[in-house]
């Protein structure tokens, strides 16, 4: 939605007077960024979600009990750090 809401900012000329920040660090997201349109994203390891989501569904077949206190890290790329995140898993 963030990169569609970029397109509609372009094609009414507005652009340069919205900041549009995404969620989820997705290709496209990241081409946008790099062109200057989507001014930041928000990302999420799927590598980290899948494996704490595994675990807990793991602990709470053992245990028959489950915590909802669940905490995966989450940052915030814009263009002062996107090529720290291009191979992020």
């Amino acid at each position: 939605m963030a990169l569609a809401a970029v397109e509609a900012l372009k094609a009414v000329g507005k652009k340069n007077q919205v900041m549009v920040i995404g969620c989820d660090f997705i290709e496209e997201a990241k081409e946008s960024i790099e062109k200057g349109e989507l001014d930041a994203t928000l990302a999420m390891s799927p590598y980290l979600y899948g494996y704490i989501g595994g675990v807990i569904a793991y602990k709470t077949i053992i245990n028959g009990q489950y915590t909802t206190d669940i905490q995966v890290p989450i940052k915030i790329i814009d263009k002062s750090n996107l090529n720290e995140y291009g191979d992020w898993k």
